[in-house]
């Protein structure tokens, strides 16, 4: 959508600079554009689709992007397909509803918006079979389809034995002696995925006597294609203990701070999805020429803009306690000692742990909580 008001602005401002005429004729006859987006992911148990249309009006166009309707077609009758052997074996009605959860620093109306939906938690999505979307646009005018496969087989590792992350007593070591920082390999079997992103949200607990605030700092790891099937990134010590220096907060009433885990994501697309973002790229060549690309179909003599496919997002949450088991832990001793005790001056003042491990009567660590 945001290419497509790009597209017709640069043209009604070169057009502009044209000519000194005072009034500009479009001459040429307009043929709605539908732009559709939609990505599956088998872990969600509702599944959106964007459909929206491209516009012209007379006027300024920021002001036309501010109306509702300018994007909007009158009527739109869309559903999925579950599809096995070329068989329609399960078929899901789209309906439609308003979220508000778009920015309001883009040029087009927010932060309400509309949205086609439709409900996987009864009849949950199969990586083994195909989805095709249609779409049917003002009573049969235009017609949309497409297909796509789910991104399947992700198996989320850690370490370079490739310990499975759902063990519990899989561990990740950032600090190997104090002040000496050691990096942890992440990988993800990323099955029928071509590229994808490994990412976590690190959460802190800040005490100023009873009163608990909650904080989480995001760390985006690696991002790019798949290899030999495998999504790898290398989770550096140091950028750790940085991020929590600069996440935490700088407030002397703070009377403690734990460590209570991480959440690591795994999210992987297909080959179309790649496709679709490489050319939505911004353009790097002097004539900011640049190829377009969708796996949409559209009625012909029409254009359609989007893309129908699928990504797989999987969140794993590793919790620093677990019960009252002393052997479990998301982050190993050193780690910790390091998180609790580090060199670095002012970085980790008030950080205990209260893990039950750290907390024996018969070998309490240094760094235990009283």
């Amino acid at each position: 959508m945001n290419k497509f008001l790009l597209i017709s602005l640069v043209t009604l401002i070169g057009l502009s600079f044209q000519s000194c005429k005072e009034e500009i004729t479009l001459s040429t006859t307009y043929k709605e554009t539908p732009i559709i987006f939609g990505l599956l992911d088998q872990n969600e148990t509702i599944q959106y689709i964007k459909i929206n249309r491209g516009f012209i009006g007379p006027g300024n166009a920021f002001e036309i992007a501010k109306i509702p309707d300018s994007s909007y077609f009158e009527n739109v009758n869309a559903k999925v397909e579950e599809v096995v052997n070329d068989q329609v074996v399960y078929t899901w009605i789209l309906r439609d509803t308003l979220l508000d959860s778009k920015s309001t620093d883009g040029v087009f109306f927010a932060p309400q918006f509309k949205a086609y939906y439709f409900l996987t938690d009864t009849h949950p999505l199969d990586p083994d079979k195909i989805y095709r979307l249609s779409v049917d646009i003002n009573e049969g005018k235009l017609q949309v389809s497409a297909e796509t496969q789910l991104v399947k087989n992700f198996a989320p590792l850690i370490g370079n034995g490739g310990t499975s992350l759902n063990q519990t007593n899989a561990q990740v070591r950032f600090a190997k002696d104090p002040g000496e920082y050691i990096s942890t390999s992440i990988i993800c079997d990323a099955g029928t995925a071509v590229f994808g992103n490994i990412s976590l949200s690190i959460k802190i607990s800040e005490y100023r006597g009873t009163d608990i605030t909650h904080i989480e700092i995001p760390w985006n790891i690696n991002e790019g294609l798949t290899a030999n099937s495998k999504l790898t990134a290398l989770a550096q010590g140091q950028t750790f203990f940085s991020l929590i220096k600069a996440g935490i907060t700088n407030d002397n009433t703070i009377t403690k701070r734990n460590f209570e885990g991480f959440t690591v994501t795994f999210t992987g697309g297909t080959q179309e999805l790649y496709n679709y973002i490489l050319v939505n790229q911004p353009s790097t060549s002097l004539t900011q020429s640049k190829p377009t690309f969708t796996n949409l179909t559209v009625t012909e003599g029409y254009s359609v803009v989007g893309i129908f496919s699928a990504r797989n997002k999987v969140t794993l949450y590793k919790p620093f306690v677990l019960g009252t088991n002393p052997n479990i832990r998301c982050i190993d001793n050193n780690t910790t000692r390091e998180l609790c005790e580090g060199l670095v001056p002012g970085f980790a003042t008030y950080f205990c742990s209260q893990h039950p491990g750290d907390n024996s009567f018969t070998n309490p660590k240094s760094y235990a909580c009283n």
